[in-house]
This record gives C-alpha cells, sequence and structure tokens, in this order.
C-alpha cells in the first residue's frame, strides 16, 4: 500500500467543480492503473438542523433535510457516471454524519482506502481564510495519503516534482512518485533544497561564488541523497532530472522549480504526527500545499495501516455498490 496510494482511492465529493477535479484526477489514474475508486458525501444533518432550528419560522425542517439529502444522492450519482463514462468501476456513498472531515476519515479507515483525494476551493492551494476548512481538517487527521487538487489543476501529470530529504515520508513521497512515473510514462523531477540565505544561494549557483568552500559542503549531502535516487529510478527505467536548490523559504523553491518544469504533481512528505497537525502549520509542506497551483500529494512520517486503528460503525445512508 506504501508504494501504491492509488491501488485504492476514495474521494471526497460534493458537487462543486473543485471536487469534479478530484473526480477527474482520481478517474484518470483508474483508467491506467485499474484502481478501486470509491466516492464519498457528507449529509452534515445535525449542522443543518441546528441551522433550520433558528427562531425564523417558517421552515419545514423535514423536508429541507429530505431534499439536501436527495441533493448529496445526485451528487454521487454524478461522479459514479463521470466514472463509467471514463470506463471506470465505482462505489459511492452517502455518509449521514457530523463533521465532513470526521466523516471521510471514517470511511478512508472502514473502506481501507489508500489514499483520500479532495479538492480544494483556494486559488492557489489551501489558503490562509480557510484554515479548519474540510480539506485542512482531511489532511491533519489522516493516516494514509492525501491528494489535494485545486479546481484548476490538470487531471493529467506528465510531469511529477518530488521533494526529497532524508525523512521516511519523503522516501514514501519518492517510492510513490516513481511507481507512479513508471506506470504512465511521466518525468521525474527531484527536488532538494538547501536551507541557505537567499543572497548565499544565489551567488554560488549563479558564480560558483564560495570563497570558505562552506556552501558547496552543505549543497553536498543533497547532491548524494538525490543522485542516489536517481540512479534507483534510472535503473528501474524511469526519465529522471535532479535539482539542487538552495534558498530561505524552502516551500517557495519547491513550488517554483515545480512550476519551471511544468510538472502538474508534487509529492512531498510531511513529518507531523497524524498527517498536517497543528504544530505543523506554516511547515515546509504545508507552505508547498498552500500555494501549488497543482495538484499536491503528501504523505507524513506516522503513516499506518488502517488496520492499527479500529474503524468507527459506518454511518452510510446510501450505498452504490
Amino acid at each position: 500500500m506504501d508504494n501504491d496510494p492509488f491501488a485504492r482511492i476514495l474521494v471526497a465529493v460534493d458537487g462543486s467543480s473543485t471536487a469534479n477535479a478530484a473526480v477527474a484526477a482520481a478517474v484518470h489514474i483508474a483508467t491506467v492503473q485499474g484502481s478501486a475508486i470509491r466516492f464519498v458525501s457528507v449529509f452534515e444533518r445535525a449542522k443543518l438542523i441546528a441551522a433550520c432550528s433558528e427562531p425564523y419560522g417558517g421552515i419545514d425542517v423535514g423536508a429541507t433535510l429530505d431534499a439536501v439529502e436527495a441533493t448529496h444522492a445526485a451528487v454521487i450519482d454524478g461522479a459514479l457516471a463521470a466514472a463509467a463514462a471514463g470506463g471506470v468501476r465505482a462505489t459511492g456513498t452517502v455518509r449521514d454524519g457530523g463533521d465532513a472531515a470526521d466523516e471521510i476519515l471514517a470511511e478512508a479507515r472502514s473502506w481501507q482506502a489508500g489514499c483520500i483525494v479532495i479538492g480544494t476551493h483556494a486559488r492557489h492551494g489551501i489558503a490562509r481564510a480557510v484554515l479548519g476548512s474540510c480539506a485542512e481538517a482531511t489532511l491533519r487527521g489522516s493516516t494514509c495519503p492525501v491528494l489535494i487538487v485545486p479546481h484548476a489543476a490538470s487531471a493529467v501529470w506528465r510531469r511529477v516534482a518530488c521533494a526529497v530529504d532524508d525523512s521516511p515520508a519523503a522516501r514514501r513521497a519518492f517510492s510513490a512518485a516513481l511507481d507512479y512515473a513508471l506506470r504512465h510514462d511521466a518525468e521525474l523531477h527531484l527536488i532538494g533544497v538547501v536551507p541557505i540565505e537567499d543572497a548565499y544561494a544565489a551567488a554560488y549557483e549563479r558564480d560558483g561564488f564560495d570563497p570558505s568552500g562552506s556552501v558547496a559542503t552543505i549543497y553536498a549531502h543533497p547532491r548524494a541523497l538525490l543522485k542516489r535516487l536517481a540512479e534507483e529510478a534510472a535503473a528501474r527505467g524511469a526519465r529522471v532530472t535532479q535539482h539542487v536548490l538552495g534558498g530561505s523559504d524552502i516551500a517557495e523553491r519547491i513550488v517554483s522549480c515545480a512550476e519551471r518544469y511544468a510538472c502538474n504533481l508534487i509529492a512531498i512528505g510531511t513529518h507531523g504526527r497524524g498527517g498536517l497537525t497543528r504544530a505543523m502549520l506554516g511547515s515546509v509542506a504545508e507552505g508547498v500545499i498552500r500555494t501549488a497551483p497543482v495538484a499536491v500529494l503528501a504523505f507524513h512520517d506516522a503513516h499506518t495501516e488502517h488496520a492499527v486503528e479500529p474503524a468507527p460503525a459506518a454511518a452510510a445512508r446510501s450505498s452504490t455498490s
């Protein structure tokens, strides 16, 4: 499962253009890899009842609930139709419960998803203004990789960027990126960033300026790491390019490099326990997710199989198999 997060793909849908982008990405992957796809839409009944119970009067709560539930069922039907149009068989469910992110995570556990795919409404990733949104909460709580798809992102990834460091999470990201590149005949771009002041990085990379030799020493380790991974990828038949960069804003360097080489997907590891924890806000991984205009596949060090954590009882109102 680690090396192929796309074997079982759970896609969160709500009928929006961003969710439709997530559906398109998942369907494209499945057409090549034969992935199992499941769509989930969350009927936040409790929140709706609370909203309808405000003292404004004249609201038929029962009729409103029925209408919203029917809308969620139609959203699932639409996603299934999109999958069928792409030649992909899929299943879908409407979960009737509380918080949308909690229900998505519960469905991922019960279905043993290898990856959760979710769209974001932000123009450039998850904007600061919507922290605490469903997408951010799903990232924070997931124990499996999460693919964030901006609404304008391409569903076809011909060039994949992978941010590399020494962490187990980055290794998982590399393995998944390499596997995807091989399956889809995509280019693989490995990116290593040296945390160094911009002025020193620019002088060294542009002019080779390094009077004491200390800058070259700092660059040596990521270069060796990327060289080793590139050799591994090439030995398996991948088309791979290495990029070692320096800068004080590591996330910006990763995103700008990916954009420079027209990469359609960025794979990256996070180091927060349980996904992007609150302590990780502002981290490199989250900085990439916030600002990248392309899809981002995030792994983390605490990744475990879903079987380790028992799934809560499913609260699905309807399911299509």
